[in-house]
């Protein structure tokens, strides 16, 4: 659980350094250039991609809920609804005309 963890630490370290540390990246720009930056960019994200599978392959599954009876049934009936206003925002539908956020509203009916 702990190389999960550090796994999911260094994925979002690395990718808030360009949008909120923007000082940070420019320095490292200047001193390895561009495509060095890339470079260990691209290395640190398998590193941390690696040890995000290595560390959930090595955890042991555990259910945190479970839903009861018909509870299960109306959640597999909303489902689709879920699906199709997930899809409906990336293309041009009826739906936005009714749903500001479609995908949104999805996810939450999910």
């Amino acid at each position: 659980m702990a190389l999960l963890l550090i796994g999911l630490l260094i994925w979002i370290v690395v990718h808030l350094i360009p949008s909120l540390q923007v000082n940070i990246k420019i320095k490292l720009v200047d001193a390895i250039g561009e495509n060095g930056y890339k470079g260990i960019f691209t290395l640190s994200i398998i590193i941390a991609l690696a040890l995000i599978i290595i560390g959930w392959r090595s955890s042991v599954p555990t259910q945190l809920y479970y839903l009861q009876g018909p509870v299960r049934t109306i959640a597999m009936l909303f489902l689709p609804f879920a699906f199709i206003l997930f899809a409906a925002a990336n293309y041009p539908t009826r739906i936005k005309q009714y749903i500001r956020h479609p995908q949104l509203t999805g996810l939450l009916i999910w």
